[in-house]
């Protein structure tokens, strides 16, 4: 068994428990380690190049920051997005690796928000609506839909100004802008229109 604690042949009751048993016994380690480093110093340590490597090895400590990370609290939560994903030069990178790999893709049919959205266009495509995607990293999926509406205002933001200007760049259509989601001062405006 592994320590990121791949379910082999082990019964689910005792893998869950085991798994339980790390996270709640490295914690306080996790913990201590995101509380002091700086953001800068989390992303060289343990994340940079970890979203867009072709090799997907894992320090042991990225292991349990990954394994704690439900359980840490949301200061810490946040700290840890803005080190791995939301750092500038991993956040761009993995936008385009999402980018290049195309939209719609192979579960495009599988999921019903899709299909939701495709049919939601489809019955207001003369009202001025306007959409937004947070989190929208590559922005594909709102340049995929606004080809189905030539009255809506479609939108898409991430977490920095890195991504949000990558995505303009690949798709001018879409008005782009930075948006953490967990501050709620950002988040209100996008969501009150």
């Amino acid at each position: 068994m592994s320590l990121y604690l791949k379910r082999q042949n082990i019964p689910l009751t005792v893998y869950r428990l085991l798994k339980k048993f790390v996270v709640y016994l490295s914690l306080p380690y996790t913990i201590f380690l995101i509380y002091f480093f700086k953001q800068e110093d989390l992303y060289n340590l343990f994340f940079k190049n970890s979203l867009i490597s072709s090799r997907q090895t894992k320090n042991l400590n990225q292991k349990l920051v990954e394994l704690s990370f439900y359980h840490l609290p949301t200061r810490l939560k946040k700290k840890t997005i803005k080190s791995s994903m939301g750092n500038k030069l991993e956040g761009v990178a993995w936008a385009r690796e999402y980018r290049r790999r195309g939209f719609p893709d192979k579960s495009y049919h599988f999921n019903l928000a899709y299909r939701y959205l495709e049919d939601y266009l489809d019955q207001t495509k003369h009202k001025q609506l306007r959409l937004h995607q947070v989190c929208a990293s590559s922005g594909r999926e709102a340049n995929y839909f606004s080809k189905f509406s030539k009255s809506t205002l479609f939108e898409a933001s991430d977490i920095s100004n890195a991504i949000s200007e990558d995505i303009k760049k690949n798709y001018p259509n879409l008005d782009c802008f930075s948006v953490d989601i967990s501050v709620v001062a950002e988040l209100k405006p996008v969501a009150t229109r």
